[in-house]
């Protein structure tokens, strides 16, 4: 299945904002972080914007741009057997404009 590199309402054509979920993302080293990772530069490649929204780790900022990707870090409330919970997650997402939303794994908080 091929994307289409822009979406179309009303006969006018946008890119599509795409947010990644994950507990961890860059630097942190894992196979999910390096395939968003690289899902998320070769979306952008064909034009798109994305975000990616994850779990705050050691003192990386809250929010910083990297290859053009959007990277957010939530502060989670506790971590369960290495899960973060994070309950604010929902009321971040919201405030994002989200076109398409791609969920990693289990984020306890949603």
């Amino acid at each position: 299945m091929r994307f289409k590199r822009k979406r179309e309402i009303n006969n006018k054509e946008f890119d599509m904002n795409i947010c990644f979920c994950y507990h961890a993302f860059y630097p942190t080293k894992g196979g999910v972080e390096e395939v968003i990772l690289q899902i998320s530069k070769e979306l952008i490649n064909k034009g798109h914007n994305v975000t990616v929204v994850t779990a705050a780790h050691l003192n990386h900022p809250s929010r910083e741009t990297m290859d053009g990707i959007d990277i957010i870090r939530i502060k989670p409330l506790f971590t369960i057997f290495k899960v973060p919970i994070i309950p604010n997650i929902s009321k971040v997402l919201s405030k994002l404009n989200i076109d398409l939303l791609h969920v990693h794994g289990t984020i306890p908080g949603f």
